[in-house]
């Protein structure tokens, strides 16, 4: 697969604006990175939406796409504010009681496209939550329990994609899933992780307030089943029959095609990190 030099520098432009935005949401603070995945999880539901109504050929009312997007950011409220674990960060502005109403909100939107949305494909909206909402709330539990943990993990899912796509256009010869996305070669996965897996163990180096191991682990997590993420995204497409979700940046596709990676990677990596890292007060400077 010859590398396309156009489609990279498109890729590359639009990148650099993503990253600064990204990075500044994710530094600042815990409200800010909260702020930051609660957009992210609502772009990505109307993205999903999308796809659902291509995939079943339906249009959804916007009653029932609206009602999706209210249950999703009711439990991506609940979960993310909702204490876990104890940590020094503090959680939350609310009282857990107060939270709660969030889920009440919840059972209520989602009773809703169950049993009165008039779209018989409603439904499936609600896998949307599960799939997106969920995940992303777990993700942001990782920021209150350390900043260096989403950050590893972003930076390992950016080195991963960025490795594998070009160890894929220069060495890959063999698909890694041809009918869900031939572009993927299995030289180009395997270099992937190979550089994420070298890149945990350099920031191990500068970071002892882990282990060593917990970074590669990690490393694994984002970018072996980050890589799984991006397939059923693919997927997803594929029955959808389009080429993105969405259009955030050129060449970026959608906020799904920007973040499949790092939503499906989060639960595993926040699994992990639950039992066996400790909350860590992490400081850039």
């Amino acid at each position: 697969m010859a590398l396309d030099k156009k489609k990279f520098l498109t890729r590359a432009g639009s990148a650099i604006i993503f990253v600064v935005f990204m990075l500044a949401c994710v530094l600042y603070n815990t409200w800010s990175f909260f702020f930051l995945f609660l957009l992210v999880q609502f772009l990505a539901m109307r993205e999903f939406s999308f796809l659902l109504e291509e995939i079943y050929k339906v249009k959804f009312r916007r009653l029932s796409v609206f009602v999706a997007l209210g249950a999703g950011t009711c439990i991506y409220t609940f979960l993310g504010l909702l204490p876990l674990k104890e940590c020094t960060t503090t959680y939350s502005m609310l009282a857990v009681p107060q939270l709660f109403y969030f889920v009440g909100m919840a059972v209520g939107l989602i009773a809703f496209l169950l049993f009165i949305s008039k779209d018989k494909k409603a439904k499936w909206l609600i896998a949307g939550i599960g799939y997106i909402c969920i995940p992303l709330a777990l993700l942001y539990h990782l920021r209150l329990q350390s900043l260096m943990i989403p950050l590893f993990l972003i930076f390992t899912i950016w080195i991963n994609d960025t490795m594998a796509y070009l160890g894929g256009s220069f060495f890959g010869k063999r698909p890694l899933a041809v009918k869900i996305s031939p572009n993927k070669t299995i030289e180009g996965t395997a270099i992937g992780i190979l550089f994420a897996v070298g890149f945990a163990i350099a920031w191990g180096q500068f970071h002892p307030e882990y282990a060593q191991v917990h970074f590669i682990i990690l490393a694994i997590i984002g970018s072996a089943i980050g890589t799984a993420g991006d397939l059923v995204e693919s997927q997803l497409k594929r029955w959808a029959g389009v080429k993105d979700s969405g259009q955030i940046l050129p060449g970026h596709g959608g906020a799904l095609d920007r973040f499949d990676s790092l939503i499906f990677a989060s639960s595993f990596a926040f699994i992990y990190a639950y039992f066996f890292m400790d909350c860590v007060i992490f400081k850039l400077f």
